[in-house]
């Protein structure tokens, strides 16, 4: 017996993204002057002044990186829009896994946690998904923050940090006063500058957020503490990529690497390597031992979350 026309119809209705649908609901918000609009924008001009994005060189006369405080403050916007939209129906159930993690992770620096508010924020704004349709809300304020007056420009580094993700790096030392990090599988070398004002040492293997340099600069930038894997080694990460069918000499790899470093199997298969592997820490750098994949290789293996399957 065929289905009737209307049921035809239901399965074959086309599904709004999740970006589609808060753009429209802001739309709305702005016309009918339930958003403080003004407020966002006036907020963005004192984070622009007191962040001195306009002359990047009193930045370095106050010993900030220029490229690491122009990402900071894009940060800061997102985190401000989150703070905007998450009142609406379509990110409530978000918001409340928000407040679940923060309840969980209670995100601050050792001796509290070794979730850092840092990597916290980066996760929770660029890596974390929002709906379905893989939105992120970096990813978000980078498609419609134009609503709100940023420039492309702004944007274009909202989309940077929106793209960015954690990676596994072997340290190889200073070249030109610069930190050198290459990456395990890709064996792509860069030049590092961090913001936790550690330099570590030559052979170590660093989790951390690296973020392709802005303009004109030259070095990316770390966007948090570096997590120190100080065991196992290069060899055993390497067989634990294999495991996760990430191998150096098949097709697509990099691509295959980017979705696994940034959702990994699930969504807090990282955060638990972090928050069960801690031991030991200093006041730039917070060390961490096992594999994320081996639960017992974690020094504080103790905890059952649920498990959300992964679909990249």
């Amino acid at each position: 017996m065929g289905k009737s026309k209307s049921s035809i119809s239901k399965l074959s209705k086309p599904q709004v993204s999740l970006t589609a649908k808060v753009n429209a609901r802001v739309i709305a918000a702005k016309e009918q002057k339930i958003l403080p609009f003004g407020m966002l924008a006036q907020i963005k001009r004192e984070v622009d002044k007191n962040a001195g994005l306009e002359t990047p060189e009193a930045l370095v006369d106050g010993g900030a990186d220029p490229a690491f405080a122009l990402y900071a403050s894009v940060q800061q916007m997102v985190y401000l829009f989150a703070e905007l939209l998450l009142w609406m129906p379509e990110l409530w159930t978000f918001r409340k896994r928000l407040e679940r993690l923060d309840d969980d992770y209670t995100p601050g620096y050792p001796p509290m946690s070794p979730i850092t508010g840092s990597y916290f924020a980066m996760w929770t704004q660029c890596d974390l998904r929002v709906g379905e349709g893989g939105e992120t809300m970096a990813g978000l304020f980078a498609e419609i923050g134009g609503l709100f007056g940023f420039s492309a420009e702004y944007l274009a580094m909202a989309k940077t940090l929106a793209d960015s993700r954690m990676g596994v790096y072997e340290h190889c030392g200073l070249k030109n006063g610069r930190i050198s990090l290459r990456e395990l599988v890709t064996d792509k070398e860069f030049s590092f500058v961090g913001s936790s004002g550690y330099v570590g040492n030559k052979g170590e293997l660093w989790l951390v957020r690296a973020v392709p340099p802005p303009f004109a600069f030259t070095c990316w930038v770390g966007m948090g503490t570096p997590y120190v894997l100080r065991a196992p080694g290069q060899a055993e990460w390497l067989a634990m990529f294999a495991r996760n069918g990430i191998r150096s000499d098949e097709v697509g790899v990099e691509r295959r690497l980017e979705q696994f470093l940034k959702f990994g199997p699930k969504p807090r298969f990282w955060s638990e390597l972090i928050f069960e592997g801690y031991c030991g820490h200093n006041s730039g750098a917070i060390f961490l031992q096992g594999l994320p994949d081996v639960s017992e290789s974690r020094p504080h293996c103790c905890r059952n979350f649920p498990t959300v399957p992964f679909n990249p």
